[in-house]
Parts: structure tokens; C-alpha cells; sequence
């Protein structure tokens, strides 16, 4: 038996083939080998990955990051995870999507971002003006004592920049978040302590963050450098920005991580909803209007771009629908294929091309709407960050060329599907774009990460997996069946 393996095992037996299981993925670990381990469900595959995961994470500094994209496994870890901390202490924190953590129901991601910018500057802009202010103070003291012309001139100078730098900080309140501003200020005590005295799902935190008018995101952020695991989602790995985020929360690198993929034959499938991108007719009617409100120079091109991509996607699932199947369509999206599987041939991207050569346009069109689309979005910004608007716009038109752009681009990475559900009781359709290879998204992480298990009732066959996924690094696969 391998020293250390079952530090963590809080049980006082293990199902049939679970030591050898933990032993051979102990093993691994430490070799800084992927496991591939197939097991049936409700046998321990969970602990099985687990603990010597722990472990191993123990031995060489390293933390353990589970992800999941099923609501119910997340419990599991949890539960399971408040087992192993009754034998031995372990540092966790549960993390989820920001906004399910905000007590601002109309918060969104870029809004989000924005205040917290904000509010630091407002933080920064207070600590100013105090320093400001005692100059003034200083100075006025002097004045009275010397009477000194100089000194009161400078005063009265440092006074208007007193004055500008009030008004900033007047129009920064009007847009910055109090909860984290009351964080920055206060910094509330016992906080740590409360957060690893047990596994704390994330409504405890956004409740004990709450009752003290602090931001629990921001809180949360704060002490996941001294996590040992830390129980996710997917996308906090799939997804390169955030996992690059989450690993400065850490104050780690990608190779002082050892990952746990649950369910890992939806890895593939989640590897392509994570890069996929959509373009509906809403948003180009959005960003029609955007470009015909604009008065600042000739838009006529990239209005006219617009037009004939939403008129696109209206007659092509109009011409699709046969009799009758209109009335059948709901409020969830459904797919219609318009790419040719097997020959890759794309029939829409052909009509649009067609399209844009009878109209005159060429594909420098699309580069013109991303500046444009770049100057909306700058501007809307400035707007909000001066408490000129309580709103954060986001520019249509950046969001349409982005597609469009990606769409056009002649690399054969996407594979493009329409869409189409009823909304408010009238057809609405949008183009998405799958990324075809997943492999493009896992294989770089895979690349940079210490170590990992991908584990699931059906994960075989291996090499399948392995190919699909880009793993090239060595591997140790187990597959107990039914009798684990």
C-alpha cells in the first residue's frame, strides 16, 4: 500500500477495486499522468479521485480543482467533501458565476466590471482628496501666519483642483457599487475563519456577505489563495480568461493544478458550447438602428451588411418550413441544418457571399463595422463611468461584426447552424457557430495543467477520448465496470 494514499478516505471500508483504484490514481498524480477511469455510478468514483488527489496535492503544494457541469454533482462534492473535512482538515471554497452571488437582480457581467472599476477609483479619488484637503489646510495655516501672496495664490489653485476632483468623485458614486465600496472601506474580520470552518456553498457566502453590506464575490476572491481544492464548473476551466482569473485568485500557475473533470464524456460537447458564438436577428436589428442613429460620418455599407444577413436568416428557415411546421415551433431554440456534414460545403455562408458581391460590399466592410462597433462601446462606457446613463449599453454592432467576422473567416474551425423558436408569438431565428474540433479548446489546458482525472460511467473507449480531446501527455486509464 502506497504511504499516504488514504489520508483523506473518510470511510471505514472501501467498495470492491476502490483501494486499487485510489492507489493506481495516487500513482499517476504524482508522475504528473492524466487518468482516464470509467466506473459505474453511485460507487465511489467520486472519493476515488478525491482522495488521493488531496493527497498528492499535499505532498507537492499543489490544489485540486473538481469541476462539473451538473448542478446535483456539485452537491455531491460538497456533502462528500464535508465528509472527508470531519477526518481531515481541508480548505474549500465552492465557486460559481458572480451574478448568482449579487444582491442586484438586474446586474450583468459588463455592467458588473465597469462599477468595480469605478469603485476602485472612487476609493483611490477619496484617498486624494484627503491628501488634498490637508494641503489646503496646511497652507491655509500658513497663509494666516505669513501672509505670504505665493502661498495664497498656490492655495487658490490647489483649491480648483479641489473643486474639479469633488465633482469626479460625486459622478463616481453615482456609478460604483456600494458593496464592494463598503468592502474597501471596512474590510470585515473573521471572515477566513467562518469561510474554512466548513464547505460554505456559495448562497452561505452571498447571505453572510449580505447581512454585512460587503460584496461576497469580492470576499470570496480574496481567500481563495489559501483553498486546497476548489469545487467549479466547467467553464472555470474551459473557458481560457476565466481560467486564467481563477488561477490569480490563486496566486498559482496552470502546473500547480490538479484538475478533476466529473462526467468527463460531456468534456466534448461542453468544449464546444464554451467557444460557440450566435448572431440573432434581434441583435442585427439592434445594430442597424445603432448604425442609422450614428450621424458621425457614411454608414450607409454597414446598415445596408446588416439588413441582408437578418433578410438572410429570415428566408432561409421561412423556405425550410414546410406546411404546418411554423404552428409547431415553441419558445426553445431548434436547429436547422444548413452546412452539408459530410462535405463541410456551408449553403448559407455561399448565399451570403453572393449576397454581399451583388450589393457591392466587400468583406473590408465588416473591419469598418468593428471599429465602429469599438467606438459605440468606448463611448457607452465613458457615458456610464460619468453617471451620464444608469444603464451600460453594449454595442450591437461590435457584437454582429465579431461574428461576422469570425463567420467569414476562411479557417474551418466552426461548424455554423441556424436557429430558430418563437418569441412573443412571432418566429425569430440566429446563426451559431459551433467550434468543430474540440480539441482546439481542451488540448492547451491539458497542456499546461500539473496533472488531471477525467472520470464517468461511459468514458470508454480511451483512445477515442484521447484523440478528441488533443491529449498527448501519458496516461493511466482504469475501467472497473459494474462491479466497482
Amino acid at each position: 500500500m502506497t504511504e499516504g494514499v488514504f489520508l483523506y478516505f473518510p470511510k471505514s471500508s472501501c467498495y470492491k477495486y476502490q483501494s486499487e483504484a485510489m492507489e493506481q490514481i495516487f500513482g499517476a498524480l504524482i508522475g504528473e499522468r492524466f487518468v482516464l477511469f470509467e466506473g459505474a455510478c453511485g460507487t465511489g468514483k467520486t472519493l476515488s479521485a478525491l482522495v488521493p488527489a488531496l493527497s498528492v496535492g499535499e505532498r507537492l503544494g499543489k490544489v485540486v480543482v473538481i469541476a462539473t457541469n451538473v448542478h446535483q454533482q456539485m452537491e455531491q462534492f460538497i456533502e462528500e467533501t464535508r465528509e472527508i473535512r470531519r477526518k481531515k482538515r481541508v480548505n474549500v471554497v465552492v465557486l460559481t458565476g458572480k451574478m448568482l452571488m449579487c444582491p442586484h437582480p438586474d446586474m450583468d457581467y459588463d455592467r458588473c466590471k465597469l462599477l468595480r472599476e469605478n469603485t476602485f477609483e472612487l476609493v483611490d479619488a477619496e484617498r486624494e482628496s484627503g491628501v488634498i484637503d490637508a494641503q489646503l489646510r496646511a497652507l491655509g495655516k500658513k497663509y494666516e501666519d505669513t501672509g505670504d501672496p505665493e502661498i495664497f495664490e498656490l492655495r487658490s489653485a490647489i483649491a480648483r483642483d479641489a473643486d474639479s476632483e469633488r465633482d469626479r468623485i460625486r459622478g463616481l458614486r453615482r456609478a460604483s457599487c456600494n458593496e464592494l465600496y463598503e468592502l474597501l472601506r471596512s474590510d470585515p474580520t473573521g471572515f477566513r475563519e467562518w469561510l474554512f470552518g466548513d464547505v460554505r456553498r456559495p448562497e452561505e457566502v452571498a447571505d453572510w456577505a449580505y447581512q454585512r453590506g460587503v460584496c461576497g464575490y469580492e470576499l470570496l476572491k480574496r481567500e481563495m489563495k489559501a483553498a486546497d481544492l476548489v469545487i467549479c464548473n466547467y467553464h472555470h476551466l474551459l473557458n481560457a480568461s476565466i481560467f486564467d482569473n481563477l488561477l490569480g485568485w490563486l496566486e498559482r500557475g496552470a502546473n500547480d493544478i490538479i484538475a478533476i473533470f466529473d462526467e468527463a464524456h460531456n468534456i466534448e460537447s461542453a468544449a464546444r458550447n464554451h467557444s460557440s458564438l450566435t448572431l440573432s436577428e434581434i441583435t442585427l436589428d439592434r445594430a442597424f438602428g445603432e448604425v442609422v442613429e450614428d450621424r458621425s460620418g457614411d454608414r450607409e455599407g454597414i446598415g445596408l451588411l446588416f439588413s441582408l444577413v437578418k433578410n438572410l436568416i429570415h428566408d432561409s428557415y421561412e423556405s425550410r418550413l414546410k406546411f404546418g411546421e411554423s404552428e409547431r415551433i415553441g419558445e426553445h431554440w431548434q436547429d436547422l441544418r444548413i452546412c452539408d456534414p459530410l462535405t463541410r460545403e456551408d449553403l448559407f455562408k455561399e448565399k451570403l457571399e453572393k449576397v454581399m458581391s451583388e450589393a457591392g460590399l466587400e468583406n473590408g466592410v465588416i473591419d469598418d463595422a468593428l471599429r465602429l462597433g469599438d467606438e459605440f462601446e468606448k463611448r457607452y462606457e465613458r457615458e456610464f463611468k460619468a453617471g451620464r446613463t444608469k444603464i451600460l449599453k453594449s454595442s450591437s454592432t461590435l457584437a454582429a461584426a465579431t461574428f461576422l467576422q469570425q463567420y467569414l473567416r476562411e479557417n474551418g474551425e466552426y461548424y455554423p447552424i441556424l436557429n430558430i423558436r418563437r418569441d412573443d408569438n412571432k418566429l425569430t431565428g440566429r446563426l451559431e457557430l459551433f467550434i468543430s474540433i474540440p480539441r482546439h479548446v481542451t488540448k492547451p489546458l491539458f497542456e499546461k495543467l500539473h496533472s488531471a482525472v477525467l472520470m464517468s460511467a461511459t468514458l470508454a473507449p480511451f483512445e477515442m477520448v484521447k484523440t478528441t480531446l488533443g491529449m498527448e501527455r501519458d496516461t493511466t486509464e482504469l475501467a472497473f465496470g459494474l462491479s466497482f
